[in-house]
């Protein structure tokens, strides 16, 4: 049977996932509810991909009893809120990350969660790439060694985005890019670091444009992550994809006693790498409907992913836990204090 998906928000993050889940047969998934403020620009996406019923609020969406689970991809500063309605009406969720602005919102969603025994999974999509199914591989057979050193940077033209410069929209570089490189840490380390040190500066909006970060953890296993929102700000007349796929620099490194990994960029959505078993080189799955984001293709790895653990009766997915959400967000929470941006009171209801 099909997992039939509802549709939280009609972005450019939803028309990309919309675009993957499409992709895969009509048997395995299927997108029977979109849902959003508007209910003629429901419509709209709706015609766009098919989709059978479009609904005008969040509210009406939970209770379709057609829908198997909901995806979330509204700006972040709803998915708390959005995450709470969707899990007290009984439906699994896939939020897109961040899956909450504070630490303190994580926990409450993650323990709502458990309570109704729901699947719940934030969309770090980049877990679902069988690149990184291939670092796992590596890192649990031994190739690697011991793992020493994670170094990740991202740098992307961004800052001038709505979204990301304005703190009311819960802007930031963290919670925009930066997050991936800590995700990067976590899928190597799986624990908090025992010292988090941070450089880092604010926008005139007050959010956070760039950071370094080390994360220190025990045994002298070290992450240098750099992220930065001003980087090729000047070339406006590239598109913002094509000055992205120029930055090369945004790679994601492993370092340990016997070797080392390396992941080209993009590397939170990536193709290629190299390693101790050589250089390995993953194709994207071709789409239905265009995507407008880098790589969105591999959205559809994130789908299946997560269709493949409802079938199986799983509450989290193994490959992005809510442990693992609850270190990144708690890093992320430190990280936050010491740059000096705060987003308590920034979460909107719905």
């Amino acid at each position: 049977m099909a997992t039939r998906w509802g549709i939280c928000g009609t972005g450019v993050i939803s028309n990309d996932f919309c675009a993957a889940i499409s992709s895969h047969p009509a048997e395995e998934h299927q997108i029977v509810a979109v849902a959003a403020r508007d209910l003629n620009r429901a419509k709209t996406f709706a015609a766009k991909f098919e989709i059978p019923t479009a609904y005008g609020s969040y509210q009406e969406l939970v209770q379709d009893p057609n829908i198997d689970i909901v995806y979330i991809g509204t700006i972040h500063t709803t998915h708390t809120s959005i995450s709470l309605l969707c899990l007290n009406a009984g439906k699994p969720v896939l939020c897109e990350k961040p899956m909450c602005l504070t630490i303190d919102d994580v926990k409450e969603v993650l323990s709502l969660a458990k309570e109704k025994n729901l699947f719940f999974m934030e969309a770090v999509w980049s877990r679902c790439f069988p690149l990184y199914d291939e670092i796992r591989r590596q890192l649990d057979g031994g190739h690697m060694g011991k793992p020493l050193v994670v170094m990740a940077s991202f740098v992307l033209p961004i800052l001038d985005i709505a979204r990301v410069g304005e703190k009311r929209l819960g802007g930031g570089g963290l919670m925009d890019i930066g997050s991936y490189t800590v995700q990067a840490a976590n899928l190597v380390f799986k624990e908090m670091p025992e010292k988090i040190t941070v450089e880092g500066a604010l926008s005139e909006e007050g959010v956070d444009s760039c950071a370094c970060i080390i994360l220190r953890y025990s045994d002298n296993r070290m992450a240098s992550l750099v992220y930065h929102t001003q980087a090729m700000i000047e070339n406006t007349d590239v598109p913002l994809p094509e000055r992205a796929k120029k930055l090369d620099s945004n790679t994601f490194t492993i370092i340990g006693t016997k070797g080392q990994i390396r992941v080209d960029s993009p590397f939170w959505c990536p193709t290629k790498m190299s390693g101790p078993s050589g250089i390995k080189e993953f194709p994207l799955p071709k789409m239905k409907y265009p995507v407008n984001l880098i790589n969105s293709e591999g959205l559809y790895y994130e789908a299946g992913c997560v269709g493949e653990c409802l079938k199986k009766g799983l509450k989290e997915c193994p490959k992005m836990t809510h442990t693992d959400s609850e270190i990144i967000h708690t890093i992320m929470a430190d990280i936050l204090k010491q740059l000096g941006v705060d987003y308590t009171g920034v979460a909107a209801n719905i």
